[in-house]
């Protein structure tokens, strides 16, 4: 999941890839509206990474799908995108409060005599 704000100014995209590309494009699409937007873009390099940099017009709250297209039309990436402008987004866990430890016995094994 990429989590990315409001602001309208480029943003960074890291990403695996299904294969290593140079150019291709971005597909945004709002999962309440089924609009997509396309952005062309080229790729960099760092490490195991593909990175890149575009400029998205995102609403606060939004769920977007984002499909990474290399020029020969494969898809080399896909993902959700979060939209928000939370600074603190990392603390956030979805099982927080949810979890609950049993309580154990004293581990004591029961053997049984044939």
């Amino acid at each position: 999941m990429i989590v990315l704000t409001t602001s309208t100014s480029p943003q960074e995209i890291r990403f695996v890839p299904r294969q290593d590309v140079l150019s291709g494009k971005i597909i945004v699409t709002d999962k309440n509206t089924r609009t997509s937007t396309e952005i062309i873009v080229s790729f960099s390099v760092d490490g195991n990474y593909n990175s890149t940099t575009a400029s998205f017009n995102l609403i606060e709250g939004g769920r977007y799908s984002l499909e990474i297209v290399s020029d020969f039309d494969d898809v080399i990436y896909r993902d959700t995108i979060i939209c928000t402008d939370q600074s603190a987004h990392d603390r956030y866990n979805i099982q927080q409060g949810e979890y609950i430890q049993a309580e154990t016995s004293d581990n004591s094994y029961v053997v049984i005599n044939d």
